[in-house]
């Protein structure tokens, strides 16, 4: 399923810029405000899940890290950026295991893994940035609903991306 490759090839690093300009597009662009909180849900989440399942070695992570980051960056939530680069680096890394596998039921368990671990990590995120863990409690629920929203991406683009990373 991921592309393996001892060396970054030029596919490789165009598939994970691509990734990259797709998890920026897919966050910056399609953002729904979270009432009452400076926070919001996004689909960009999917193809944070789709780099960490599709791409070898570091790019698979730094993918979807990189385009969440810039999402962050370039909207009024810049303060996010370094929380979201390691919240969503953390996310790859626990569900990539999970989500090479050909097993549909195995995959669910990784994107349950990539909500649990974002949801901890914005919550954690939430109390040190609102200084209230009851202000970041607020958010939980709408970091759920963007994760499950990624599950549902990663399984409607996976046999569509398994089709495409087959192309040579």
């Amino acid at each position: 399923m991921p592309i393996k490759e001892k060396n970054a090839s030029a596919k490789t690093i165009a598939m994970a810029a691509l990734f990259a300009a797709l998890t920026y597009i897919a966050t910056f662009f399609f953002q729904f405000p979270v009432p009452g909180a400076q926070d919001y849900i996004h689909i960009g989440d999917g193809f944070v899940i789709l780099a960490a399942g599709f791409l070898s070695g570091p790019w698979g992570l730094l993918a979807g890290a990189v385009g969440a980051c810039l999402a962050d960056l370039l909207s009024p939530y810049a303060v996010w950026t370094p929380w979201t680069f390691c919240i969503k680096l953390l996310c790859a890394l626990a569900a990539r295991p999970f989500l090479r596998s050909e097993k549909a039921a195995t995959r669910l368990l990784g994107c349950a893994l990539f909500a649990l671990v974002n949801t901890a990590g914005y919550f954690l995120a939430g109390s040190v940035l609102y200084g209230s863990m009851a202000t970041a409690l607020l958010a939980v629920p709408f970091t759920l609903l963007q994760s499950a929203l990624a599950g549902i991406i990663y399984f409607l683009l996976a046999p569509l991306m398994k089709k495409l990373m087959e192309v040579r």
